[in-house]
C-alpha cells in the first residue's frame, strides 16, 4: 500500500519537494497509528475484555515500529505517542447494556424517589451516602459553586413514584439526566423493600456550571459569558461581548437564555439575540423532544438573521436577510416488546431569504429558486437502547452510548419562489450500528428526489460510515482511533436551479480563515483520527496527544469524481485538554499541513478552539426536513 500510494503521489507532480515527503510521511503515519490501534484492540477483544495480552499482541506493533522508525519523524512521533505493548495491556470498554442492571426489579411498584445531589469535586455517585474529606482548592470550589435543587432533578426523572418499574424507562433516565448539560455523573440505585416494592436513589454530580468561551481574540474580540445551571434551576444563561476595531460601529452583544422543563411538560424555552456587529440574529424556540415516557411531540421556532449591510460588503451570494418560521408535531406509539417504536410527524416551514438587488439582470443564476415553503410527513421505525463507555467523546468519565436503528420515510411537497417547478418530495433514510470486536461501527443511507409531472429531478444519494475502535491500553496509557466515509451525490441535477457550496472545512479536520468553498454535485471524504489518552491528570484536567489525517474529492456536474486534480488532502497532529467536572469545552492546539491551501504565517498552519470527534448516534427520530448534501 505505501509503495502504490508512494507512485501515485509522484506521478500526480513533476518535482516532489521535501515539504510534499513531509506531509505524506505525516499522513502515512496517522493511518499507521490507526491500524495499529485497531489491529490490537480486535486481538485484545477477540480474547476477552479481561484477558492479559500475550506476546502475539507485540507482533503488530513492532511491525510497525520496523516501518515508522525509517524516519526520523515518524520514529520520534511514534516514541512520543505510543508504548510497547506489555502484560497489562487490556481492553477496558464494558459493553454491557445499560438496561440489564434493572432487569431484576422489572415490574416493582417505586414506593419512594429520593434525588442526592453531590458537588462537583471530590465526591463519587456510586458512594452518595459517604462524606469524603475534602480539602484546599476542591473544597473551596464546592462552596463557590450553587448545587442543583433536588427538586429541579426529580422533575426532568422519566418515572415517577407509584409506577413499575421498567429497564428502558431507567436506562433512558439515566442518559437523559447524564447528558442534560450542567451534570458530571449519574448513578441509579434500586433497592428492594419486599417482593414488589423498591426504593430508587438517583444520585447525581453536578459540573461546575460557570464559564467563558472566547471566539476570536485579533483585531475582533468575541468572548462569551455563561451558566448552564443558573441559581442551581437547570436554566442556561449566556452573555457575550464583542468589540470589532474595522468597524465603525465598535462594540456588539448577545444574550441567550434557556428554561427547561417548564410546569413538569417537559417543554423548553429556548431564546437568544446577538449583534456581532455585521449582522443580527434572533432566535426563540418551544420544544417537546421525543422521549419514551412522552407520547407527543413537537417544535414551534422562528430564527431572522438580518446583514448590516452599513458594515459589511454583501458577497452577492449570501442573502441579506433570512427569516424562517417552522412549526412541527408528532405522535409515538408504544413500544412492543423489543423496544420496535413507531412514529408519525410532521412539519411546515417557510424560509424567507431576501436578496439585495435580486431583480437586475447582474444577479447569479438560481437566487430566486431557493425552496421557501415545504410541508412534509415521516413515518419511522426505529429502537434505542445504551451501553456503558468512556474515552468516546469525554475524557474519563461515564458515557451512555446509543446502538440500535431507524428507518425513516418521507413524502411533501415543496415550492420554490419565481419557479414553474413544484416538487412532491420523497425521501427513505436508513441508520443503524453494531458493536463488533474491533469496536463500534454505525451506517447511514439516504436517498431523496422532487417530483414535477412524474419527473424526477434534484435528488440526492449519501451514504455514510462512522467507526471508532474499542479502548484499550498500553501502559497507563489509553488509546481509541476514529475513521469517517461520507460519501454525496446530486440525481437529476438541474445547473443554476440552486447551489450547494461545500466548504474547505466541510473536508479537512483545520479551519482556515481563508476558506475555499466548491460549488459541488459529488463528494467523498475520508476522515481518521488517533486518540492517545495520557494518565497525566492535573486537578482533573486530562492531557490527549492525537493525529490526524483527510482525504477529500469534489467535483461539479459531468466531472469525474476521481480524478487527481479534485483530491484535497492533508494532515495533522494535535493536543487536547479538558477538565469532565467543568462546563468548559475541549480546548486543543493543532498544527496541520494542506498542500491545496495557501498557508502562509503561522497562524494559516495552527489552530486553537475546540473540537472532538462526533460519532454519538441518536436513532430517536427528528423533526421532517429535506435531506441535504
Amino acid at each position: 500500500m505505501i509503495r502504490l500510494s508512494c507512485a501515485w503521489i509522484k506521478a500526480g507532480r513533476r518535482r516532489e519537494t521535501k515539504v510534499d515527503r513531509l506531509i505524506f510521511v505525516c499522513i502515512i503515519s496517522s493511518l499507521l497509528f490507526c491500524v495499529l490501534g485497531g489491529e490490537v484492540a480486535a486481538q485484545n477483544t477477540a480474547k476477552g475484555s479481561d484477558t492479559a495480552v500475550t506476546a502475539s499482541d507485540t507482533v503488530a506493533y513492532n511491525r510497525i515500529w520496523q516501518v515508522m522508525s525509517s524516519k526520523k519523524i515518524t520514529k520520534r512521533m511514534f516514541s512520543l505517542l505510543t508504548r510497547k505493548p506489555n502484560i497489562s495491556t487490556t481492553v477496558v470498554d464494558n459493553e454491557t447494556s445499560v438496561d440489564e442492571q434493572f432487569i431484576p426489579y422489572e415490574g416493582m411498584i417505586i414506593k419512594d424517589v429520593r434525588v442526592v445531589v453531590l458537588s462537583p469535586f471530590g465526591h463519587d455517585v456510586r458512594k452518595f451516602d459517604s462524606t469524603p474529606d475534602i480539602k484546599g482548592l476542591r473544597r473551596a470550589g464546592n462552596n463557590a459553586h450553587a448545587n442543583t435543587r433536588s427538586w429541579a432533578l426529580k422533575n426532568n426523572l422519566l418515572f415517577r413514584k407509584g409506577q413499575a418499574i421498567d429497564p428502558l424507562i431507567m436506562a433512558e433516565t439515566e442518559s437523559f439526566i447524564r447528558n442534560i448539560g450542567y451534570v458530571n455523573d449519574v448513578y441509579i440505585q434500586v433497592d428492594s423493600v419486599s417482593a414488589t416494592e423498591a426504593n430508587v436513589t438517583v444520585a447525581v454530580q453536578d459540573n461546575w456550571s460557570i464559564g467563558a468561551y472566547v471566539r476570536n481574540v485579533s483585531t475582533k474580540v468575541d468572548v462569551e459569558i455563561f451558566d448552564r445551571n443558573f441559581v442551581g434551576l437547570g436554566n442556561n444563561l449566556s452573555l457575550r461581548g464583542i468589540f470589532n476595531t474595522k468597524t465603525d460601529h465598535k462594540f456588539g452583544g448577545g444574550v441567550s437564555y434557556k428554561y427547561p422543563n417548564l410546569l413538569k411538560t417537559f417543554i423548553n424555552i429556548d431564546a437568544s439575540y446577538v449583534n456581532d456587529i455585521l449582522s443580527t440574529y434572533k432566535t426563540a424556540s418551544l420544544e417537546r423532544p421525543l422521549q419514551k415516557n412522552l407520547n407527543i411531540f413537537g417544535q414551534i421556532s422562528h430564527n431572522l438573521r438580518q446583514i448590516n449591510l452599513s458594515q459589511t460588503v454583501w458577497d452577492s451570494i449570501s442573502p441579506t436577510c433570512n427569516e424562517e418560521i417552522s412549526a412541527s408535531m408528532g405522535y409515538a406509539f408504544n413500544p412492543d416488546e423489543n423496544d420496535n417504536t413507531f412514529v408519525v410527524a410532521t412539519r411546515f416551514f417557510d424560509k424567507n431569504p431576501l436578496y439585495k438587488d435580486v431583480d437586475k439582470p447582474d444577479n447569479p443564476d438560481g437566487l430566486q429558486y431557493i425552496a421557501n415553503r415545504m410541508a412534509l410527513v415521516q413515518l419511522s421505525l426505529f429502537r434505542q437502547r445504551y451501553f456503558h463507555t468512556r474515552m468516546v467523546n469525554s475524557f474519563g468519565k461515564t458515557e451512555n452510548f446509543a446502538y440500535g436503528y431507524n428507518v425513516s420515510a418521507q413524502l411533501g411537497y415543496s415550492e420554490w419562489r419565481q419557479s414553474s417547478k413544484q416538487g412532491i418530495y420523497t425521501s427513505l433514510k436508513i441508520a443503524a450500528n453494531k458493536l463488533y470486536h474491533v469496536g463500534s461501527v454505525y451506517v447511514e443511507g439516504a436517498v431523496s428526489s422532487f417530483f414535477d409531472k412524474h419527473q424526477p429531478f434534484e435528488g440526492l444519494l449519501k451514504l455514510k460510515l462512522d467507526m471508532f475502535s474499542q479502548l484499550y491500553s498500553i501502559g497507563n496509557q489509553s488509546y481509541r482511533h476514529f475513521l469517517t466515509v461520507d460519501y454525496a451525490k446530486r440525481l437529476d441535477y438541474i445547473p443554476g436551479f440552486r447551489n450547494y457550496n461545500i466548504s474547505f472545512d466541510n473536508i479537512s479536520s483545520m479551519k482556515f480563515r481563508n476558506q475555499t468553498t466548491f460549488t459541488a454535485t459529488e463528494k467523498l471524504m475520508f476522515k481518521t483520527e488517533g486518540n492517545l489518552f495520557t494518565s497525566l491528570n492535573v486537578l482533573g484536567f486530562r492531557l490527549l496527544f492525537y493525529s490526524f489525517a483527510d482525504f477529500g474529492w469534489v467535483a461539479d456536474h459531468g466531472k469525474n469524481l476521481l480524478n487527481k486534480n479534485n483530491i484535497y488532502w492533508g494532515a495533522g497532529l494535535g493536543i487536547r485538554v479538558r477538565n469532565d467536572l467543568l462546563v468548559f469545552r475541549t480546548l486543543e492546539l493543532k498544527v496541520g499541513y494542506y498542500p491545496k491551501m495557501n498557508q502562509h504565517g503561522f497562524n494559516q498552519f495552527t489552530n486553537f478552539g475546540s473540537s472532538a470527534p462526533n460519532v454519538s448516534p441518536n436513532f430517536t427520530p427528528k423533526y421532517p426536513e429535506e435531506i441535504e448534501m
